[in-house]
């Protein structure tokens, strides 16, 4: 087949849509992402496909006018706001007719916005920690219903940029106000302080969950991810897969995550992220597109790549399930725009 590899261009300073002045935090895609799209493209030519790779920004969106593949594999993870573009490939994808491999506009949406999500899974019933969403203007107020410590996050994006844990509420309430002036809205939420599991989701098959284990001098405050320690060497946390809890844990936590997924519309790959408070799994986060963190050549760091190899699934292998279930989802939806109200075909 013919396939698109499609990634942000990294190399072209982000010129943004003209309608925001908020700027990212220098390498907030990292550089993971910046040679992502190679390591596709060499996995899709493993598999004997002819492959294009293109590298976009706002201003080239126009190149997918062109695009010529039978199907395309999405890695274009921007939000707008900081210049990158990412909703709006898919959204040029689905104009043009053509499959994409991952995550579609919906779930992108749902994944990128922790206020939408929260929403959303909260109205599903699934478990969520106890939280606030604070708009630009909200006032931090709110703040106080709620127990420390507290984890202060943007409300939009993702790979855990601007996370902070604060350990009482005027640390909260500075922590919010700053990430407000930087990020805009955020999400406080309560700290749950069980283990940590994540779980992938990969064509509606749910991955072995993999726990990140801390090591023991770490404090309770300081476990949590956020951008800047996943991508430092290995020492203070590591990965343990199968996750060293109990089996009938680590089944609940998996039945919560794929229920999280299948309410946030999830399709293409996911990756729910949980913790294990006192009444059992609680989600944290949905991943639409999570990173297999190919260019980090540390694969005892890879959530996804880690849970990928305890299930016994190649990255090769990887890609021609996430390309198949493009291509089956594509041809399904043809097939129903070709039927009428009536369910015949036209």
């Amino acid at each position: 087949m013919r396939v698109a590899v499609l990634a942000l261009d990294l190399a072209a300073a982000p010129p943004g849509r003209g309608d925001e002045a908020w700027t990212p935090p220098a390498g907030a895609h990292g550089p993971a992402h910046a040679d992502a799209a190679s390591a596709v493209a060499a996995l899709a030519r493993a598999l004997g496909h002819e492959v294009e790779v293109l590298r976009l920004t706002y201003p080239t969106l126009d190149r997918l006018d062109d695009l010529r593949c039978d199907v395309a594999v999405d890695l274009c993870e921007g939000l707008g706001r900081d210049g990158f573009p990412g909703v709006e490939v898919v959204e040029a994808l689905a104009a043009r007719g053509l499959p994409c491999a991952g995550a579609d506009r919906g779930f992108l949406l749902l994944g990128l916005d922790k206020a939408l999500a929260r929403a959303r899974l909260a109205r599903r019933g699934v478990p969520i920690p106890r939280g606030v969403v604070l708009d630009d203007a909200a006032p931090l107020d709110a703040l106080d219903a709620l127990r420390p410590p507290l984890v202060v996050k943007p409300r939009e994006g993702g790979g855990s940029v601007g996370v902070a844990v604060a350990a009482d509420l005027p640390d909260a309430r500075g922590a919010a106000a700053a990430a407000r002036a930087t990020y805009g809205g955020v999400v406080v939420e309560e700290l749950v302080a069980g283990p940590e599991l994540s779980v992938p989701v990969l064509a509606g098959r749910v991955l072995p969950a993999v726990e990140v284990a801390f090591a023991p001098e770490v404090p309770a405050l300081a476990r949590v991810l956020a951008f800047a320690d996943k991508h430092a060497p290995p020492g203070t946390w590591w990965l343990e897969a199968p996750p060293r809890v109990a089996p009938d844990l680590v089944r609940r936590a998996e039945a919560v995550a794929r229920a999280a997924y299948d309410a946030l519309g999830g399709v293409g790959h996911g990756r729910v992220d949980l913790r294990l408070g006192p009444d059992g799994p609680v989600v944290l986060e949905v991943n639409p597109n999570p990173s297999l963190e190919p260019a980090l050549r540390r694969e005892e760091q890879g959530l996804y790549a880690r849970s990928l190899a305890a299930a016994g699934v190649s990255r090769v292998e990887w890609l021609r399930v996430l390309l198949d279930d493009a291509l089956a989802r594509h041809a399904s939806g043809s097939a129903r725009s070709r039927r009428d109200p009536r369910g015949r075909e036209a």
